[in-house]
């Protein structure tokens, strides 16, 4: 479904799919579990668009449920990778162990913090994996947060410990998200928030703090 000009929430198993529009181009973040192609394929068959316009796929850190579907839709899109350059490595071979095969592709982009990519500024925040990246939208002001947090009820909660690398590691990543400058949240389980994205995080903060 479209969430914002430019921005599309593809819901497939367990976690989101997003697909942006740029220019000429467009860009996925995260691939999903298996079976996520047909999904991707035909929600873009359904907007008009050819699945050889997705120039990139934006890995936001090497789990199954963000990957598995990875080998799928570089078949569909013939896309680049991308991904945080210390989460490169494990996302070919998670995503290849859940190919049941070797892809065949590398990590085209190896991102660190504070690049500029495809629109997106880049947020290192380990915690979650040590790679886990995070994506600020700097045409719409959306962030992509990744596993850092979810949305239950139109509130964001910190991800469970158990989900966690470095539990303590993943609560200063999301500290420093609230120093950004942003107004929408983009979680990659739940639902995205919508103008008080912001607002949401702080409340979090607020509540991890006590």
């Amino acid at each position: 479904m479209k969430v914002l000009n430019g921005i599309h929430l593809i819901r497939v198993e367990y976690a989101n799919i997003y697909l942006v529009e740029r220019e000429n181009e467009f860009i996925l973040i995260d691939a999903g579990l298996p079976g996520a192609g047909d999904v991707v394929k035909r929600y873009m068959s359904d907007l008009g668009v050819a699945p050889e316009s997705v120039s990139t796929i934006i890995i936001t850190h090497a789990h199954t449920d963000h990957v598995g579907g990875l080998a799928e839709l570089l078949e569909l899109t013939v896309a680049d990778i991308a991904a945080h350059e210390g989460e490169a490595d494990a996302v070919l071979r998670v995503a290849s162990m859940m190919s049941g095969k070797p892809i065949d592709a590398s990590v085209k982009h190896k991102l660190k913090d504070g690049d500029v990519f495809k629109g997106f500024r880049i947020i290192h925040t380990p915690g979650h994996t040590p790679g886990t990246i995070c994506l600020l939208d700097l045409n719409s002001g959306a962030l992509f947060t990744d596993d850092l947090l979810y949305e239950e009820g139109g509130e964001l909660k910190e991800i469970p410990e158990k989900y966690s690398d470095n539990p303590a590691m993943n609560r200063d990543s999301i500290q420093k998200l609230s120093a950004l400058e942003f107004r929408h949240i983009m979680p990659s389980h739940g639902n995205p928030i919508l103008d008080g994205g912001k607002e949401a995080l702080l409340r979090l903060v607020e509540d991890l703090q006590r």
